[in-house]
């Protein structure tokens, strides 16, 4: 009986749909005993008779997958790539399947929630209340703010949809590899470049893949050319902000806040986490129930399907392998 690894946790905790799909179908599996993410000794340790890696943000590179020498498939809980090492697991024959579509609404929902969240001040606030101050701070409306999207893909549009509804003075999008015909004339987006939405936007949220291309995307240099006390969300991947140059920005007053939720590395304990005007999260923004029941069990079935020498619905594209080669 062929076995899957199940890295990513919690799995299976809110419906044990997945767990009873491997079952059905013969497929015996070991899921993350530990309560955090591997090490990668235990990584490696635990991969041993593993044909099957139902992964979450693990590095997956390839020392990793050359002691891996049943690994067949790899089937990411999530849509980011950039932990696994897509060229190597393809020189070994393992095919790579993640699940697009499960996480964009959650990812959404929870990035219009921390722009609400920064603009108001609401949970800076809280926080002072809660060390006895009792000090209002003016916020802003979306209404009256000027809002910069970066990255209009699967999760920058659902975020678009619901920014419209509020009607921000301006929606700015920057992303040279969508259709700009693709949107609705009446959410009244404008895309500009890079520099536009940077000097103009009382915000920007990220909603990038990384890459080589997007290493260190806002860094100094971006950051300075922001407004005064403007400030960014991250809810895509860590390294995407330079996180030592955001700190200095909001440091020394900058920009207003920050909230993020993604880190270069994690789980994070780094400088930020003792700065009043910015909002850490551990890298919840997929985590609504029905996010995550839709991931576990599309990364299941593909896992399935695998198994049974039939197509993959999710295998990730060509395109993301191409943007590998250097």
């Amino acid at each position: 009986m062929k076995k899957a690894l199940i890295t990513t946790i919690p799995f299976g905790q809110e419906d044990k749909t997945p767990i009873k799909v491997l079952e059905q179908n013969g497929i015996d599996y070991l899921i993350n005993p530990m309560e955090r993410k591997f090490s990668r000794d235990e990584l490696i340790d635990n991969l041993t008779g593993i044909s099957f890696l139902i992964a979450g943000t693990d590095k997956i590179d390839k020392e990793l997958l050359e002691s891996a020498s049943e690994l067949e498939m790899i089937s990411r809980v999530g849509i980011g790539l950039d932990s696994i090492d897509l060229l190597a697991a393809r020189d070994r024959g393992i095919s790579v399947s993640y699940t697009p579509e499960g996480p964009s609404k959650a990812v959404a929902e929870f990035t219009m929630n921390s722009i609400l969240s920064t603009l108001r001040n609401s949970v800076l606030t809280s926080q002072s209340l809660k060390k006895g101050i009792w000090k209002k701070k003016m916020g802003r409306s979306v209404n009256e703010s000027i809002i910069g999207v970066f990255g209009a893909g699967r999760i920058g549009s659902e975020l678009i949809q619901l920014l419209a509804c509020f009607k921000p003075r301006r929606i700015l999008v920057y992303d040279p590899y969508v259709d700009e015909a693709k949107f609705e004339k009446k959410l009244g987006i404008e895309f500009v470049s890079k520099n536009e939405l940077l000097e103009n936007s009382d915000l920007i949220t990220l909603h990038l893949p990384m890459n080589s291309s997007t290493k260190d995307f806002i860094a100094e240099k971006e950051i300075k050319a922001m407004k005064p006390n403007s400030i960014i969300i991250n809810t895509s991947r860590g390294g995407i902000v330079n996180e030592d140059d955001l700190f200095s920005a909001l440091n020394i007053g900058h920009l207003s806040s920050a909230a993020i939720d993604v880190f270069e590395k994690e789980p994070y304990s780094g400088k930020l986490l003792d700065l009043d005007n910015c909002i850490t999260t551990p890298h919840m923004a997929p985590m609504s129930k029905a996010s995550r029941i839709s991931m576990e069990i599309d990364a299941v079935k593909e896992v399935v399907r695998f198994a049974n020498g039939e197509s993959l619905i999710n295998q990730v594209p060509e395109f993301e392998y191409q943007s590998r080669v250097k």
